[in-house]
């Protein structure tokens, strides 16, 4: 599972650090190698101001960006930064069988620039082959990342004077994440990690710790919060604060008889909005889940790990656990069982936010192709 480009060699104990800029936060890590696993000793979060989302043109919040990273006291000036959809593009593809690596490589490329949406001979490509399955028609995903992807970031990278070494396919990061947190037996069954954004929510189905299937929905935190807005006739400030502090309830999550109580009948008023999301959103699991297990059927259903901002949505977990009839995982740092390859004893007292949220930048960081 390889890096989309790297754009500088380097190796060592201490890794680079893994940048993860989102629509409303950034999210920086660095790690340390110990042994078999990674000792987690630099986390951060940096809230980026409403008025001040970043884009192409928002050289101010680069800036800003860069002097938060500046100030974090990390140990190597190499980082690693993210793409994601739709700076990134990922199409399953089967590749023919070829003599060396080189022609392996060039066929990706071909069919790769054959499925993308960029204009041909402009994006930056690659591929990482995916275990065979009984009924796997696909062999590789391929990886095309926009002209222009790394314009937004090089601000930031210069500013804070870090030198990237990589893009990264933030599907992978995510698998690397899952695989060391759940240690050995995410390399025997059938699992997935959900990324709830603000603006976006991807799903990534991994067998042996490889991405098989990448998919993204076109909703997110930021949507669910306007939705609750609308429906409730209330601001967005009053409904994302409802929002946290009330989760969703649907009705069937109480007993039968039992009136709600009030943060109940919140949460049921905000089920009702977000119905028609979170049904669609079920949908997609349940799909991408059934494809998976049918590909691979010798090995069992694991569970799926929700991480992001929207990770912490009260009753989220339980609801999808219902629905889908799987195991839901929030990583934290108390819930690491003994197999989790991922020691956070230097920085679980000094952590902003949960976990669940560093979890693409703590992917980035784990150095690119190490398999636990």
């Amino acid at each position: 599972m390889g890096a989309l480009v790297s754009l500088r060699s380097g190796k060592g104990r201490i890794t680079p650090i893994g940048i993860d800029v989102g629509d409303v936060a950034v999210r920086a890590a660095q790690l340390q190698r110990s042994g078999e696993s990674y000792i987690v000793t630099h986390l951060g979060s940096w809230a980026i101001p409403t008025e001040a989302i970043p884009n192409d043109e928002d050289s101010m919040t680069a800036d800003r960006i860069a002097t938060w990273l500046g100030q974090m006291g990390f140990r190597k000036r190499s980082c690693v930064m993210g793409l994601s959809s739709p700076d990134v593009e990922l199409h399953a593809m089967e590749l023919p069988h070829a003599v060396n690596e080189a022609q392996t490589r060039q066929a990706a490329r071909w069919e790769v620039e054959r499925l993308m949406s960029f204009e041909e001979g402009t994006a930056t490509t690659d591929y990482w082959p995916i275990p065979e399955g009984s009924q796997m028609t696909s062999s590789a995903i391929g990886v095309a990342a926009s002209p222009t992807s790394f314009d937004a970031l090089r601000p930031i990278c210069d500013g804070a004077r870090l030198r990237c070494v990589r893009l990264d396919a933030t599907a992978c990061a995510l698998a690397r994440f899952g695989s060391f947190y759940r240690g050995p037996v995410s390399d025997t069954d059938v699992w997935g990690i959900l990324d709830l954004g603000s603006r976006q929510s991807r799903l990534t189905i991994c067998v042996s710790g490889v991405p098989i299937l990448v998919r993204s929905f076109n909703n997110g935190g930021g949507k669910w919060t306007d939705l609750v807005s609308s429906a409730l006739s209330i601001s967005t400030d009053a409904a994302e604060r409802h929002k946290c502090d009330h989760g969703i309830c649907a009705n069937n999550q109480r007993r039968s008889g039992d009136r709600p109580k009030e943060g109940e009948q919140v949460g049921e008023m905000i089920f009702n909005a977000l119905r028609d999301e979170l049904g669609g959103m079920v949908a997609e699991l349940e799909r991408s889940y059934k494809y998976a297990i049918r590909c691979f059927g010798n090995r069992p259903c694991g569970p799926l790990l929700l991480v992001g901002g929207g990770a912490g949505t009260k009753n989220l977990p339980g609801m999808l656990r219902e629905k889908l009839g799987i195991e839901v995982i929030v990583p934290s740092v108390e819930g690491a069982g003994e197999n989790c390859k991922l020691d956070f004893s230097q920085v679980k007292r000094r952590m902003k936010v949960p976990l669940a949220e560093y979890a693409s930048a703590i992917g980035l960081s784990i150095e690119q192709g190490d398999a636990r």
